[in-house]
Order: C-alpha cells, then structure tokens, then sequence
C-alpha cells in the first residue's frame, strides 16, 4: 500500500464485456490500494443477490433516473439491456477533491461519454476474458441469465471488445490472481506520469539550485 501521497486523486475507468471478471478485479484492487474508492453509480435495474443499496448501486425509480438526466447531473449515463445506468458528476468529484482513486465501473458505451467530458482526466482499463469460450462458460457460471440474454450478451462481447483500443491498458483476465497484478502495475506505472509528479520534482530542483 501507498504510504505517502504522491499522486493527486483521479478517475480509475474500468469496462469489459458482461462477464470479464470486472468485479473481481477491482476487489483484488481494492485490497491492494488504501486511497482507492468505488464511485456508487445509479441504476434502474433491481438488485441481484447479496447487492445492497448504496453499495453496488442506488438503485432508483426510472423517473427519479429521467429528472437527474433533466438537472445534467451525470457524468455519463447510458441504457444497457433496457435499463438505465448513470454515474452522479458529484460522486466522481467528491472522491477526487478526497485525493482518491475513484473508480468508476461501467461498460464501453459510458466510458466513451467519460472519455470526451471535459471534468476528469482519466486513465482507463479494458478488462477482457481470454477468449469467447471462457466468457460464455463465466457467463453460464454466474447464472443470472436465461438463453435469449445469454446469446445477447455473447453478441454484444465482440463489439464491445471492438472499443479495447481506445483505452490505456487492456488487461487480459485468463487468471484473476494475475489479471489484478497486471492492472496494480498499470496503476503504479501512472504514478511516474509527468501529469502526476511533474510540479513536485520541478520544485525539488529550483530548491536546489
């Protein structure tokens, strides 16, 4: 873990396909990073088992949903599966002002809306299952879809793997333990950006001359 501050906060964006282990890897992250924080993104779907309110997601009526869109509370909102999903602008900023990594889960469709926000400067992950055999037998695994959305969201995979390139690391989940190292080192690797340090090493210089 990071003892010393050394990098302000920002906005960490994971996406993949449906099934990539997303979830999986940001609790290894998590574990990992002790000025990490989730962003709780809004939602109007109903929650899975285990899921709690405010943890996951706040889960929200459709209109409560359309008058946030109405106030342009969100930094990206987007209908996935006939549902609506939407990230809260001040949830973002609050963790950010925080110095916090906010980490922000969402598919490729929201991270493109991220990508041209003029709010956050962020750095991005594609995490993706080694091959289309492997994320339909994860997909059957989790059992939380019937055969129609099953085939749906195998469809949606090769297009979504399609937007891999437009983001800063793609992290290949063929083993979780590995995939979460892959993607601590793209993190840590951010910390010698100039963006991050640049003003600190500068000003050790001028101090010495």
């Amino acid at each position: 873990m990071m003892s010393e501050k050394k990098y302000p906060g920002f906005l960490l964006v994971i996406s993949g396909p449906s099934g990539a282990g997303k979830g999986s890897v940001i609790i290894g992250l998590l574990k990992r990073f002790e000025d990490m924080s989730v962003v709780t993104s809004w939602t109007t779907r109903s929650p899975r088992t285990g899921e709690e309110d405010g943890v996951e997601y706040h889960f929200v009526t459709k209109e409560e949903f359309q008058q946030k869109v109405q106030e342009k509370g969100f930094l990206e909102w987007a209908i996935v599966y006939d549902q609506f999903y939407g990230t809260p602008v001040e949830n973002v900023k609050d963790l950010i002002e925080q110095g916090k990594i906010a980490v922000l889960e969402i598919d490729v469709q929201g991270s493109r809306s991220v990508r041209t926000h003029p709010m956050v400067d962020e750095v991005s992950l594609f995490i993706v299952p080694p091959d289309k055999k492997t994320l339909e037998q994860r997909l059957k695994d989790r059992n939380t879809e019937n055969v129609d959305q099953l085939e749906r969201r195998l469809k949606e995979a090769v297009r979504e793997v399609d937007e891999a390139k437009y983001f800063d690391y793609i992290i290949i989940n063929d083993n979780l333990d590995t995939a979460i190292d892959d993607a601590e080192m793209a993190i840590r690797g951010e910390y010698n950006r100039s963006r991050w340090v640049y003003e600190k090493v500068i000003q050790t210089f001028r101090q010495n001359s």
